[in-house]
Protein backbone atom coordinates (compact mmCIF):
# COMPACT_ATOMS: atom_id res chain seq x y z
CA UNK A 1 0.00 0.00 0.00
CA UNK A 2 1.31 3.24 -1.02
CA UNK A 3 -0.01 6.65 0.91
CA UNK A 4 1.05 9.97 -0.01
CA UNK A 5 1.48 11.98 3.71
CA UNK A 6 0.28 15.93 2.95
CA UNK A 7 2.63 17.31 5.36
CA UNK A 8 5.94 16.25 3.73
CA UNK A 9 4.60 15.91 0.15
CA UNK A 10 6.38 11.95 -0.25
CA UNK A 11 4.93 8.66 -0.95
CA UNK A 12 6.14 5.85 1.51
CA UNK A 13 5.05 1.94 1.18
CA UNK A 14 3.76 1.81 4.49
CA UNK A 15 4.23 -2.00 4.07
CA UNK A 16 8.55 -1.31 3.87
CA UNK A 17 8.49 0.98 6.53
CA UNK A 18 6.67 -1.39 8.90
CA UNK A 19 9.38 -4.24 7.91
CA UNK A 20 12.19 -2.17 8.29
CA UNK A 21 11.53 -0.10 11.25
CA UNK A 22 9.23 -2.62 13.19
CA UNK A 23 9.60 -0.13 16.67
CA UNK A 24 8.50 2.79 14.93
CA UNK A 25 6.10 4.35 16.90
CA UNK A 26 3.46 5.50 14.63
CA UNK A 27 3.31 2.37 12.62
CA UNK A 28 2.84 0.21 15.62
CA UNK A 29 0.09 -0.67 17.28
CA UNK A 30 -0.25 1.17 20.99
CA UNK A 31 -2.45 0.89 23.78
CA UNK A 32 -3.84 3.34 25.85
CA UNK A 33 -3.62 3.46 29.77
CA UNK A 34 -5.93 5.49 31.89
CA UNK A 35 -4.06 5.96 35.49
CA UNK A 36 -6.81 7.08 37.74
CA UNK A 37 -4.78 8.91 41.01
CA UNK A 38 -6.04 8.46 44.46
CA UNK A 39 -7.38 11.82 44.27
CA UNK A 40 -9.59 10.98 41.42
CA UNK A 41 -7.35 12.80 38.23
CA UNK A 42 -7.21 10.53 35.15
CA UNK A 43 -4.31 10.78 32.74
CA UNK A 44 -4.42 8.68 29.29
CA UNK A 45 -1.23 7.57 28.06
CA UNK A 46 0.27 5.49 25.27
CA UNK A 47 1.54 2.24 26.35
CA UNK A 48 4.63 0.69 25.15
CA UNK A 49 5.62 -3.09 25.11
CA UNK A 50 7.17 -4.09 27.72
CA UNK A 51 7.72 -1.41 29.97
CA UNK A 52 6.63 -1.78 32.83
CA UNK A 53 3.30 0.30 34.52
CA UNK A 54 5.73 1.95 36.82
CA UNK A 55 8.31 3.24 34.08
CA UNK A 56 5.07 4.67 31.69
CA UNK A 57 3.64 6.74 34.70
CA UNK A 58 7.30 8.14 35.12
CA UNK A 59 7.57 8.96 31.65
CA UNK A 60 4.37 10.90 31.61
CA UNK A 61 4.86 12.61 35.16
CA UNK A 62 2.14 10.67 36.87
CA UNK A 63 3.19 9.73 40.56
CA UNK A 64 3.14 6.46 41.94
CA UNK A 65 5.63 5.54 45.15
CA UNK A 66 8.36 3.60 44.79
CA UNK A 67 10.21 3.34 48.03
CA UNK A 68 12.87 0.32 46.38
CA UNK A 69 12.77 1.98 43.36
CA UNK A 70 11.47 -0.65 41.10
CA UNK A 71 13.34 -3.43 42.71
CA UNK A 72 10.35 -5.62 43.99
CA UNK A 73 11.60 -5.23 47.39
CA UNK A 74 8.81 -3.24 48.94
CA UNK A 75 4.74 -2.90 47.64
CA UNK A 76 4.32 0.97 47.76
CA UNK A 77 3.64 0.89 44.01
CA UNK A 78 0.64 -1.08 44.08
CA UNK A 79 -1.65 -0.94 42.11
CA UNK A 80 -5.14 -2.01 40.77
CA UNK A 81 -5.56 -3.02 37.25
CA UNK A 82 -9.49 -2.29 36.95
CA UNK A 83 -9.33 -2.85 33.07
CA UNK A 84 -7.00 -4.86 30.67
CA UNK A 85 -5.17 -7.58 32.94
CA UNK A 86 -4.66 -9.22 30.24
CA UNK A 87 -2.84 -7.17 28.15
CA UNK A 88 0.32 -7.41 31.14
CA UNK A 89 3.00 -9.80 31.58
CA UNK A 90 2.04 -12.52 33.89
CA UNK A 91 2.42 -12.13 38.01
CA UNK A 92 5.96 -13.72 39.04
CA UNK A 93 6.63 -15.24 42.26
CA UNK A 94 8.76 -12.49 43.74
CA UNK A 95 5.51 -9.81 42.95
CA UNK A 96 3.24 -12.61 44.24
CA UNK A 97 5.22 -13.38 47.28
CA UNK A 98 5.42 -9.15 48.12
CA UNK A 99 1.76 -8.88 47.48
CA UNK A 100 0.67 -11.13 49.86
CA UNK A 101 2.49 -9.32 52.77
CA UNK A 102 -0.53 -6.67 52.62
CA UNK A 103 -3.59 -7.10 54.25
CA UNK A 104 -5.69 -5.02 51.33
CA UNK A 105 -4.46 -7.22 48.16
CA UNK A 106 -7.41 -8.43 45.75
CA UNK A 107 -7.49 -10.12 42.67
CA UNK A 108 -6.41 -6.46 41.23
CA UNK A 109 -3.31 -6.11 42.82
CA UNK A 110 -0.17 -5.39 40.92
CA UNK A 111 2.82 -3.91 41.86
CA UNK A 112 3.43 -1.36 38.99
CA UNK A 113 7.22 -2.33 39.29
CA UNK A 114 6.89 -5.45 38.00
CA UNK A 115 3.73 -5.69 35.70
CA UNK A 116 4.54 -4.73 31.89
CA UNK A 117 3.10 -4.49 29.15
CA UNK A 118 2.66 -7.83 26.59
CA UNK A 119 -0.30 -6.37 24.24
CA UNK A 120 -1.38 -3.46 22.51
CA UNK A 121 -5.42 -3.14 24.64
CA UNK A 122 -5.81 -0.63 26.56
CA UNK A 123 -6.03 -0.90 30.40
CA UNK A 124 -7.66 1.26 33.01
CA UNK A 125 -4.99 1.41 36.50
CA UNK A 126 -6.04 2.47 39.60
CA UNK A 127 -3.06 4.78 41.58
CA UNK A 128 -3.51 4.02 45.06
CA UNK A 129 -2.70 6.33 47.82
CA UNK A 130 0.47 6.42 49.60
CA UNK A 131 0.34 4.63 53.21
CA UNK A 132 2.19 6.66 56.65
CA UNK A 133 5.38 4.47 56.54
CA UNK A 134 5.38 2.74 53.25
CA UNK A 135 3.69 -0.77 53.12
CA UNK A 136 7.14 -2.92 52.92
Amino acid sequence: MIKKYAQTQAYFCLSCIILHYPKYPVFRNMGKITFIEPDGDAHVVQSEDGDSLLEIAQANKIHVEHECEGNCACTTCHVQVMEGDNELSEMEDAEANRLGMIPFMNFRSRLACQARIEGDGDLLVKIDPPREGGHH
